[in-house]
């Protein structure tokens, strides 16, 4: 998932493991059907399916804050192959991501390796 957006593979079901992090939410995809609430300290799951590619309007149905209005979002179901391609995208960004965090924080690393470690370990 990225930030409003789902991306979904088309034609097969998917299960969606959601938690809340401070309040109750309701994660809903009012044309799949689902609706489910996202509770802290607890997973629930719901099985969703797009028999086609479609791109789907979701909310949270429970009022949770002020931020409530913003909370919309967008599932987007492709094609397997397109999903395929997406998630190998997304992976290899992640690992330039980690390597790149890895370079910046060097010289982090090695001052804390110099001066800290012996005591900090």
């Amino acid at each position: 998932m990225t930030s409003n957006q789902l991306i979904m593979p088309a034609g097969e079901p998917v299960d969606f493991h959601v938690t809340g992090a401070d309040v109750i939410h309701a994660f809903w995809v009012p044309r799949l059907g689902g609706k489910i609430d996202m509770i802290p300290g607890r997973v629930n799951k719901i099985r969703l399916e797009a028999d086609e590619p479609a791109v789907f309007g979701a909310q949270c149905a429970e009022f949770c804050g002020a931020q409530h209005a913003q909370m919309q979002l967008y599932v987007e179901a492709v094609g397997r192959d397109e999903y395929d391609a997406w998630l190998a995208a997304r992976q290899t960004e992640a690992l330039s991501s980690l390597a790149a965090n890895d370079q910046q924080h060097e010289p982090a690393r090695e001052a804390f390796m110099t001066h800290c470690a012996s005591c900090h370990r």
